[in-house]
Order: structure tokens, then sequence, then C-alpha cells
């Protein structure tokens, strides 16, 4: 599968399948309702589920609104505000039991068995952090623009 992601909408190219403006997991099943500017998606086998940042409002807006959704691969909308209280989430990675999520200036820890905010690391300097990695070591990497 292949996914393609633009700032504002979400767009899943699978088994030939385009829609844009919501996300599309295969050519009978999407989502666009429940979901808030989604930004990334990432796919995790132990849960059956993507996540899905939701930027909720402006890229660099400080406001609280940004959320993490869970989504089925049949596009069941599986929780839609699963983590709440970000500000506008944007790359996703996981490993180890946690995701990793990047929001404006801040890397935010979240417990993948709980959807619980672990710890919030500050960038400091960091202007718009945008994607994430997890190197083989378990390092996390972020990028800022």
């Amino acid at each position: 599968m292949r996914l393609t992601f633009t700032l504002g909408s979400l767009a899943c190219l699978a088994a030939g399948s385009v829609t844009a403006g919501s996300l599309s997991l295969h050519p009978h099943a999407s989502v666009s309702e429940g979901l808030a500017n989604p930004e990334s998606a990432l796919w995790d086998d132990a849960c059956d589920c993507f996540y899905v940042s939701n930027v909720a409002g402006g890229a660099t807006d400080a406001d609280g609104n940004g959320f993490i959704s869970k989504v089925g691969v049949d596009g069941t909308l599986i929780a839609a505000q699963w983590v709440t209280g970000l500000d506008a989430p944007k790359g996703l990675a996981a490993r180890d039991g946690r995701l990793w999520v990047s929001d404006i200036a801040v890397l935010v820890e979240i417990d993948l068995a709980t959807g619980q905010v672990l710890a919030r690391h500050a960038a400091a300097g960091a202007k718009f952090l945008n994607d994430v990695a997890v190197g083989p070591d378990g390092a996390v990497y972020v990028s800022d623009m």
C-alpha cells in the first residue's frame, strides 16, 4: 500500500483508488466525517488500524484543538478523538509501545495501549516540527522547517 499525504487533506492510494480530501482505504471504504484537517497516517499491525493526526485548525496554532484518530482498514472510525489536547499534530512514528507525534515545537510521547500522553519533549528553537521517524537503535528523529 502506498500512502500520499498533503497538509489539509489526506489521500491514500490503495488498490487503484484515489480519494482527495478524505482517507481512502480501498475502493469501497473511506472516512471523511470525524476528521479535521488530517495530516498523516500510520498503520499499526497490533491494533489493525491507522493512527491519523488531525491538525484541526491552523498548522501553527497552539490552540489545543488537535487530536489523533484511530481508523480501521475498512474505513470504520474506531475513535474519532482517541488522543486530544494536542495543538497541531503532524508526523507520526511508533515503536516499543509508544506513538511519537510532532506538535509544532514539541514531540509528544503517547502510550499506544492507553492513548495517554506520557511526555511532551520541547524542541528548543523549533519552528515547525513535521516528520517523525524511529531509527533501528530506537532513537527518535523529527524534522523541523
